[in-house]
């Protein structure tokens, strides 16, 4: 069986977390990474950095041409990731690398929006946007990145494309009583559940079945397993707190918001993908 995939990663090279059942309660590094950031830009005698009121860093080096970037676009782009003592984590060489920004870390989530196309901007990411207390190759936990991004190209994602495919599956099917998130995602509440909604994030406690629109079942559990929402695709992210303990819920979830381009064993790229997920308990 498929556990789900922590995509956090800007593609194979970055390290990519699988989730798992237990979680420590991260500490909080931010006052210490914003202090790390600050001595860095001041030792290196930095000009022209921003702040984003998320604790992102960044300084912009050519804005591009024509508007800025949205989410969850599919971009192109060069970079070099790096510690603040220099160490280079990761590059792309001779090439450029591509990606959904809803699938790599939030400091970029954050940043690359700021830029247009043939624009270029230096990222200074706190942990907490960055890989937290994950650690992996090169990156210890709770550091603080680094990153030289420039953007190739853009295009629009598959939104309009895995709407219609949603649309048409919840009408051949005859499915009522299903909304629109302003994300894309279409759920459907089969309970509401008691109580509080789950928070959103919130470590949960789930029974669940994933499967594609032909009906075929990729990932199953029919026994709790426990998740922190934190580390899920962006279609659990936001469909789980639509519903409280003891809650159901139905998810339509476009690929943009799963696994994008890259797919995962049996889902193909580009993918919409389905998920009947049961709360049996959060914290």
């Amino acid at each position: 069986m498929i556990r789900m995939k922590l995509l956090l990663a800007i593609f194979s090279g970055i390290v990519v977390f699988s989730a798992c059942n237990k979680f420590e309660e991260p500490k909080d590094y931010s006052a210490r990474d914003e202090q790390i950031i600050l001595d860095y830009i001041a030792e290196n005698e930095i000009e022209g950095v921003e702040r984003d009121d998320s604790g992102l860093y960044y300084k912009i080096i050519n804005p591009g041409e024509g508007a800025e970037i949205a989410y969850p676009y599919y971009i192109t782009a060069t970079y070099k990731g790096y510690l603040t003592n220099g160490t280079v984590f990761d590059q792309t060489q001779g090439g450029a690398a591509s990606f959904y920004l809803s699938q790599v870390i939030p400091g970029w989530q954050i940043g690359i929006p700021k830029i247009a196309k043939g624009g270029e901007i230096q990222l200074f990411i706190p942990s907490a946007l960055g890989y937290g207390n994950a650690s992996g190759g090169l990156i210890p936990a709770n550091s603080v990145l680094i990153f030289e991004v420039q953007v190739i190209d853009e295009e629009l994602d598959y939104s309009e494309i895995d709407e219609q495919i949603i649309l048409d599956y919840i009408q051949e099917n005859n499915i009522e009583g299903v909304e629109k998130d302003e994300s894309g995602l279409y759920y459907k509440i089969i309970e509401a559940g008691e109580g509080d909604n789950v928070p959103e994030d919130a470590i949960v406690d789930v029974l669940y079945k994933g499967y594609l629109l032909d009906g075929e079942v990729f990932d199953e559990a029919i026994e709790a397993v426990t998740f922190s929402l934190d580390n899920l695709i962006e279609g659990w992210k936001i469909g789980i707190p639509k519903v409280a303990k003891g809650g159901k819920v139905q998810l339509f979830i476009p690929s943009a918001l799963a696994y994008g381009y890259k797919g995962a064993g049996p889902i193909a790229p580009y993918s919409v993908i389905i998920f009947e997920i049961s709360v049996e308990d959060f914290q």
